[in-house]
């Protein structure tokens, strides 16, 4: 095997951050991809992120492998090293390959971290069984990120788009965000292990309202408006059935309940910017792209529907019973 030469830790991180971040910089200016590509690009990473940082914690706590780090951390993990390997796996390999086998990406993955990994400890040290680890990052993070960046770059499968985004968005904001912010305070969002288990059983129960009611929005964008949430990859028809026949942001409103439930148990202000932010981009930017995209695509259909369905509180009857549509 090519050995690497000797290198100081801190250089080694720069270099697994800053080098896929020029490689998908260079692939992007090269590769000039389309909107939906881009917004496929994006995705990956997005995946890519939370998943990371979810598989590496496991993979410290099964002893596949632990990092050296004691600096720039979330949840004891190094954010730079999850960055790049995120823009490298969801980004760079996507649109380098996208022509190819999705079996070309994944072997050239594993065959630069098989050799990479080993090649460096002083950033990580691999356990005896780090290869089922190295399985369950391929299963876990590369996988379906890939799977979603090139579904959404060709606007094919919108039902398997539409769950793939709706699994990453609830990594986001069940475990990546709340980390973040929480880290903030010397919490941990794993503190949940430590609750009572009345406490435990709670949170999830506590969820399931949001849940669904984000869970029922992606339905109606994939089925009813081939389409999915992301405004870089919207339904293709006017969706105001299901719950959007009595709430026009659902999505949001279910982002911001679970924001206020997480500050909830986990007695934190520190949450709270998290939730704000939801009521900042919905008045904002999602704003914004109704009045210049939707408004645009739907026209009269959209001003009537707008006209009759409000964005925070859900109407006691469907949108279909409005008089003088």
């Amino acid at each position: 095997m090519w050995p690497l030469p000797e290198i100081e830790p801190d250089a080694i991180r720069a270099l697994l951050l800053l080098g896929p971040l020029f490689l998908l910089a260079a692939v992007m200016l090269f590769a000039r991809p389309s909107a939906q590509e881009f917004t496929g690009t994006m995705l990956g990473v997005i995946w890519n992120i939370p998943f990371l940082f979810l598989v590496n914690k496991l993979a410290g706590y099964l002893g596949w492998w632990r990092f050296t780090s004691d600096d720039l951390l979330l949840e004891g993990l190094p954010v730079d090293v999850v960055i790049g390997w995120a823009a490298f796996w969801g980004g760079f390999l996507f649109l380098a390959t996208k022509t190819q086998p999705l079996v070309v990406p994944i072997v050239v993955a594993v065959a630069i971290d098989i050799w990479v990994m080993p090649a460096i400890p002083s950033v990580v040290v691999l356990g005896d069984s780090w290869l089922l680890g190295e399985a369950a990052v391929i299963v876990c993070c590369l996988f379906p990120g890939l799977i979603l960046a090139r579904l959404t770059g060709s606007q094919e499968k919108v039902a398997v788009r539409a769950v793939l985004q709706a699994l990453g968005w609830g990594a986001l904001v069940l475990f990546l965000i709340p980390a973040i912010l929480l880290e903030h305070q010397g919490g941990s969002v794993f503190a949940y292990f430590d609750w009572p288990v009345w406490k435990m059983m709670a949170l999830p129960a506590s969820l399931l309202g949001p849940i669904f009611l984000g869970l029922a929005g992606v339905y109606e964008f994939a089925v009813k408006g081939h389409g999915t949430p992301i405004p870089f990859d919207p339904p293709r028809v006017l969706v105001t059935t299901g719950v959007y026949a009595y709430l026009a942001n659902p999505l949001q409103v279910s982002t911001l309940l679970m924001f206020l439930i997480l500050t909830v148990f986990y007695e934190s202000l520190w949450l709270l910017p998290a939730a704000l932010s939801v009521v900042v981009f919905s008045e904002g930017f999602v704003r914004w792209h109704q009045r210049y995209d939707i408004a645009v695509r739907f026209g009269e259909d959209w001003t009537r529907y707008r006209k009759h369905v409000p964005n925070w509180i859900p109407r006691r009857r469907p949108y279909g019973h409005c008089p003088r549509l």
